[in-house]
């Protein structure tokens, strides 16, 4: 799922994506440095992305690589590729778009059996318009 999406230069839009865990949807700003605060139950998954650029046509013009930059001390993160659903924002300027389905690269961060506590991991993100985020996440495993 996609909540917004930032305007970046005149042909392409870089997609700032949600986290979803336990059936709720965290969103992302699309901020150059987010922290973000989850609530984890144990043995559960956080999904991050899917983060692409997109074009006006709404099409995908290129997908974010990911690059995991502090790892885990209680769980896995893989990176990957996940199918999504466009979303803009109510009123933005390519909310025509929505709906439509795009895929591009991915963050998973599964708990480890039995770990309770807290547990932090950092990606960064380069999208193909050149736009560069880092992305903390703070996990709260309960």
């Amino acid at each position: 799922m996609f909540r917004k999406f930032l305007a970046m230069g005149l042909a392409s839009l870089t997609l700032a994506a949600c986290a979803s865990t336990g059936g709720q949807d965290n969103e992302l700003t699309g901020a150059r440095d987010e922290t973000l605060e989850l609530n984890i139950r144990r043995g559960d998954f956080v999904r991050l992305g899917p983060f692409v650029s997109t074009s006006s046509q709404c099409v995908r013009v290129g997908q974010a690589k990911i690059r995991l930059v502090a790892a885990s001390r209680g769980g896995h993160v893989s990176i990957g590729s996940r199918l999504g659903e466009i979303s803009y924002n109510e009123g933005a300027r390519f909310a025509y778009c929505n709906g439509r389905p795009v895929a591009g690269a991915s963050v998973e961060y599964r708990t480890r059996p039995g770990f309770a506590g807290e547990d932090h991991f950092a990606v960064h993100l380069v999208f193909a318009d050149g736009e560069q985020r880092t992305i903390r996440v703070h996990a709260h495993v309960e």
